[in-house]
């Protein structure tokens, strides 16, 4: 059958909040590259991420899919590159060594 763009998101979600065993999902991706993994047009896939947030769809279905009677306020967040994590592996790194 074929999936709808809206089929695909709530799938990717699902997967991704299991495998994190986390209420928030964190998208590692720019957009473009969520449309290139999930194959699907860009801007169809945002107007779609837009509609399902403004109904709370995306909130209502994880809730269900992941089985957790009460879901918190989704957060997207955009991974700015490994520049960021780099940076905090830094930190942390630095850190260690002052507790040892």
């Amino acid at each position: 059958t074929k999936k709808t763009i809206r089929n695909k998101l709530l799938e990717y979600f699902k997967i991704v909040s299991k495998r994190n065993n986390s209420k928030k999902i964190y998208l590692t991706m720019t957009y473009i590259e969520l449309a290139d993994y999930l194959a699907v047009d860009r801007s169809a896939m945002t107007r779609e991420l837009k509609n399902l947030s403004e109904e709370g769809f995306i909130k209502r279905e994880l809730a269900t899919m992941v089985n957790m009677p009460h879901l918190p306020k989704l957060q997207f967040i955009i991974d700015k590159g490994t520049a960021a994590t780099v940076r905090i592996n830094e930190i942390l790194k630095t850190l260690n060594k002052e507790e040892k």
